[in-house]
């Protein structure tokens, strides 16, 4: 509050050369469908994604997708994928907005890839977590959610928060949903992730001659040119 007279000043400027009037408000009609494209290039690795929406499929948003994000990645994907594969990195994704995604990093891999994205289902099922190792997955995901940040950030952060209507309130019900996360509800979201594979719908950018060999698993295969 004692620094806000500083930038007062300019911010009044700058608003007041906006436009006025009513703002125009734009349909837009984008069409949304399964591609499963594979895009060639020069590249000897691959970047292989996987994903759907997840509330196109009765799912609804909750707190606890963050520990299961901190699970897949932390566990799952980055012994199969990295350590095992050979990529520099993997991770699984889940937001509120719906999106939910499976993803490697300069991967030498392709179809054993997505074979470990399906097999992540089986490793849920049979989750297996004492609470001391309950406790070290919800820290690792807590750290996410609460890292420190400059002045800077945390006025990014709270545009962002007034922008996408997030107040208090629901930042501290996810809290909540990722504190009381259990093993049990690991094992529970088994069948969630199933549903999402079980759409095989998958984006690849990559090696020419990988993705050809492959050719099957797409429907288009693109060059991208420089």
């Amino acid at each position: 509050a004692e620094d806000m007279p500083a930038y007062t000043e300019g911010l009044e400027s700058f608003a007041g050369k906006l436009e006025k009037g009513k703002p125009v408000i734009h349909n837009w009609n984008f069409e949304i469908g399964k591609k499963n494209e594979g895009f060639l290039t020069a590249s000897k690795v691959q970047y292989v994604l996987e994903g759907y929406n997840y509330k196109k499929l009765g799912y609804e948003w909750n707190g606890k997708m963050l520990v299961l994000s901190q699970i897949l990645s932390r566990d799952w994907l980055q012994n199969q994928v990295r350590v095992m594969g050979g990529a520099y990195g993997s991770w699984a994704s889940f937001s509120p907005s719906g999106t939910a995604y499976f993803a490697s990093y300069r991967d030498p891999n392709l179809k054993g890839t997505l074979e470990n994205y399906s097999n992540s289902v089986g490793y849920l099922n049979n989750f297996l977590a004492n609470d001391k190792a309950m406790t070290r997955f919800i820290i690792g995901t807590v750290a996410q959610l609460d890292r420190p940040l400059t002045p800077s950030a945390k006025g990014d952060l709270a545009v962002s928060r007034y922008l996408e209507n997030i107040n208090k309130q629901e930042e501290q019900k996810i809290r909540d949903q990722v504190l009381a996360t259990s093993a049990d509800d690991i094992r529970a979201m088994g069948k969630f992730v199933e549903d999402i594979i079980k759409k095989k719908t998958y984006c690849v950018y990559g090696n020419e001659d990988k993705i050809k060999s492959e050719k099957d698993m797409f429907d288009t295969v693109e060059t991208l040119n420089p």
